[in-house]
């Protein structure tokens, strides 16, 4: 992995939103010499979306049950977008949704448009974890 200013991460940071991987996630992130890491949960982060019932039905006991306890694992200089961040005054703006129903940050594709609709026009850099479209 090259060395950089920005590293970016846009999602399935985890298998199903097991603390284990998450943790393990962290101490990798951590151990790269990028001093600003961005990273967006996935459609497999179970229990990130604080909308999302849908870690009920899995088999999983360790599971990260809400977005507010994966902040306190993500420690190593890592960003977890939600919306927009500026960098070095380059505006970052990150989303997890998607069309894929079932899984946690799904939208339909007409509340996604809307979604997108809303993302800033002067965004420079878009992290996403499916197209935008």
């Amino acid at each position: 992995l090259s060395d950089g200013d920005v590293l970016i991460h846009a999602g399935d940071i985890t298998v199903y939103g097991d603390t284990h991987n998450l943790t393990k996630f962290n101490e990798e992130l951590g151990r790269l010499p990028h001093p600003h890491k961005l990273v967006i949960a996935g459609n497999h982060e179970l229990g990130f979306d604080p909308n999302e019932d849908q870690c009920l039905r899995w088999d999983v006991n360790d599971i990260v049950r809400t977005s507010d306890s994966f902040f306190p694992v993500m420690r190593s200089r890592i960003c977890l977008i939600k919306n927009i961040i500026h960098i070095d005054g380059v505006k970052f703006y990150g989303s997890s949704w998607h069309p894929l129903s079932g899984f946690p940050f799904y939208q339909p594709r007409g509340q996604l448009k809307q979604k997108w609709e809303n993302i800033p026009d002067n965004t420079d850099v878009l992290i996403t974890h499916s197209p935008p479209i």
